[in-house]
Order: structure tokens, then C-alpha cells, then sequence
């Protein structure tokens, strides 16, 4: 029950009413202390309630209140069966809408699955052309290398020009290589022991340092009207990369060359082996060919036939 509470007081009585919206009815329901006060009973209608129950002992009053009431409780039960029906044709709705969606977004899956299918297809087709076109730009290109290291080669009276690599080792000596480095800690003093004591500085110095290294050079069968681009990369690949003559070597390996930092000669770890760390291209306009300065740690052990010129 809901509503303010309403209190009526009569000569000997105080009643309590209870007001209570029922649809379009208003129930009252209060306590009558007196079998006979009546007047509380009207009391209860004169504030505008339809209905009035009251907790008595008096039977004829009961009988007037359970007559009144059964036409609440009609009305009540109508509301709730008008309410469940809305329920049931609401929920009904939704579980129409709910299939139509589910429906439509299963159409929409198969759909985007279909054509995400289609477009893959379509790319590893792509993707197989390309690896077909650069298969074939390949061996064009390894046809052409090939041509031009043999029409190198026979320039340069390089014998067998078919089996050689077409690189020449013109020299290979030592030289003083000066390389920066920092300086992070400084004498600070000397202790009671004579050893001296160092402290690390905030802002490292940078120095000169002076290495004994070996400079190669080494001339390549490109012809300087070759683009520098397309010359660095060939170069670069026929010296540092794996060949598929000599049992896999690259062409500097085969000179002894252990291991390659590209970084520069601070970036070594291991200096006890031949490490190469710079390689440089030249143009040399008189001869009409590439070369190629190389500085390594260590003397070359040996020089392949097939690099150089007999």
C-alpha cells in the first residue's frame, strides 16, 4: 500500500486511513476502535475513496466492505491480465526484432566471409605473379650480370673470363686509422698505495685514438656509367653476401675476411679476428670501372685466383 496517511477522529474513535490507487478506483482502508462508529466509515467516503475496508467485529460492516471491494478486485485483476498481454506482445515484438537482427547479421558475416575469401584469393594470386615476375627479373638480371662480367673480363684481358668473378685485388697494405672514442673517466689522484684513482666525468670528452688497420682495394667489373645506386647494391651483394660458388663463401670471406661491422671499427667486440668495418666505392674514370676500398683488422691470409689478374 501506498499513500499518505489520513487520520480521522471521531467523539470516541481515531481511525487510520490508508488511501490506495487501484486503476481509476481509491481504496480506503482504516481501523474503526468502536463496533458501531459508522461515522468513520463515512469519513472515509466523504474524502472522494470508492472503497472502504474496515477492520471490525461488526459482520454487517464486513459484509458492506468485502460487496465493495470485489468490484476493486475485478478491476484490479483486469488491469493485470490487460498488463501481462502487453507483456506478452512486447516481448513477442522483441523476439521478432531480436531474430530479424541475428538473421540479418549472419547474412552480413557470411557475406563479409565470402568476400574477405575472394579478396585473399585474389592478393595470394597477386603475390604469386610477383614472385613469378621477380623470379624471372632474377634471372634476366643474372643472365645480364653474367654477360657483363664475361664482356668485363675480356676487356680487361682476365683469364678464364668465364670463371672469373670478375673482382681484382689490386693491393693491400697497413695504415695508421684514427677513430674518435670518449673518454668517461679521469685521474682524479693518487692513493696511499701509489695506484692510481679515477672518477667517472658527467659529460664524457671525445678523443682521437690511432689503430693499426689494413686498407684492400679492389676492383669491381661494374663500368662507372653505371648508376651509383644499382653499382653499391651489386657490389655490396657479390662481396658481403653468400654465392652459391666455393661451398656457400662470400667473396671477402674467401680472402680471409672473418666477420663484418658495418658500424665502424669502435663497434668491434672481437678484434683478434679479420673484421671488416668500412667499405667504400670510387670511381676511377681512367681504368672506366668501380673500385672498392675495404678496411679490416687483420692482413688478408690468402687471395683467390679467380680475384686475381693473370
Amino acid at each position: 500500500m501506498a499513500g499518505n496517511i489520513k487520520v480521522y477522529k471521531g467523539i470516541n474513535s481515531i481511525t487510520k486511513a490508508f488511501p490506495v490507487e487501484y486503476g481509476k478506483k481509491r481504496l480506503g482502508i482504516f481501523t474503526a476502535e468502536k463496533k458501531d462508529d459508522i461515522k468513520d466509515f463515512n469519513a472515509a467516503k466523504s474524502e472522494g475513496l470508492d472503497y472502504a475496508l474496515i477492520k471490525t467485529t461488526d459482520y454487517k460492516k464486513m459484509a458492506l466492505t468485502i460487496e465493495n471491494l470485489s468490484d476493486v478486485v475485478l478491476d484490479m485483476k483486469a488491469t493485470i491480465d490487460k498488463k501481462q498481454k502487453e507483456i506478452e506482445v512486447e516481448k513477442s515484438r522483441i523476439d521478432t526484432e531480436i531474430q530479424k537482427y541475428q538473421k540479418e547479421l549472419q547474412e552480413e558475416n557470411e557475406l563479409y566471409k565470402a568476400t574477405l575469401r575472394e579478396y585473399c584469393t585474389q592478393k595470394d594470386e597477386e603475390i604469386k605473379q610477383l614472385k613469378n615476375t621477380i623470379e624471372n627479373i632474377d634471372k634476366v638480371n643474372e643472365a645480364l650480370q653474367a654477360q657483363n662480367k664475361k664482356r668485363s673480363n675480356q676487356e680487361r684481358h682476365l683469364q678464364p673470363k668465364r670463371e672469373h668473378s670478375g673482382y681484382v685485388v689490386f693491393e693491400s697494405s697497413e695504415i695508421d686509422y684514427k677513430y674518435p672514442y670518449y673518454e668517461e673517466y679521469e685521474l682524479s689522484g693518487v692513493d696511499s698505495e701509489g695506484s692510481s684513482q679515477y672518477r667517472k666525468l658527467k659529460n664524457p670528452k671525445k678523443s682521437m685514438d690511432t689503430a693499426k688497420v689494413w686498407m684492400t682495394k679492389i676492383q669491381t667489373p661494374y663500368r662507372v656509367d653505371m648508376d651509383y645506386d644499382s653499382a653499391k647494391y651489386q657490389i655490396t651483394k657479390d662481396l658481403l653476401k653468400d654465392s652459391d660458388t666455393d661451398e656457400g663463401r662470400r667473396l671477402l670471406g674467401r680472402c680471409g675476411i672473418e666477420q663484418f661491422v658495418m658500424t665502424g671499427y669502435t663497434d668491434i667486440s672481437d678484434k683478434s679476428k679479420n673484421v671488416l668495418f668500412s667499405l667504400k666505392l670510387k670511381k676511377n674514370f681512367i681504368r672506366g670501372y668501380y673500385e672498392v676500398s675495404i678496411l679490416h683488422t687483420k692482413e688478408l691470409t690468402e687471395v683467390p685466383n679467380d680475384m686475381l689478374r693473370k
